[in-house]
C-alpha cells in the first residue's frame, strides 16, 4: 500500500460523507441530534457529511455508536 494521494483522499472522504448522510437520513435522525447524542458540534456534523472536514477515530467511533452501524460499513461500500 502506497501513500494515498489527494484526490483518492477527496474520493474515500466523499463516500464516507455519503454514507454518514445516508445512514442519518435513513434513520429519520436530524444533523443536531445526531450531534447531541454523538457530542459532538452540529456544524461540525455538517461539515463531516459535506466531506470538508477530517474526523477523528473517537469523533467516527461515536458517529457508528449512535447510527448504530459498524466502523467497517462505513468505509466500505
Amino acid at each position: 500500500y502506497g501513500l494515498m494521494n489527494k484526490r483518492d483522499y477527496q474520493v474515500v472522504l466523499g463516500a464516507f460523507a455519503s454514507k454518514i448522510k445516508g445512514r442519518r437520513s435513513f434513520l429519520g435522525i436530524s444533523q443536531e441530534e445526531l450531534a447531541l447524542k454523538a457530542d459532538i458540534d452540529r456544524t461540525f456534523i455538517s461539515k463531516i457529511e459535506r466531506g470538508i472536514a477530517n474526523p477523528s477515530l473517537k469523533t467516527i467511533y461515536e458517529i457508528a455508536l449512535v447510527l448504530d452501524i459498524s466502523l467497517s460499513d462505513l468505509f466500505h461500500d
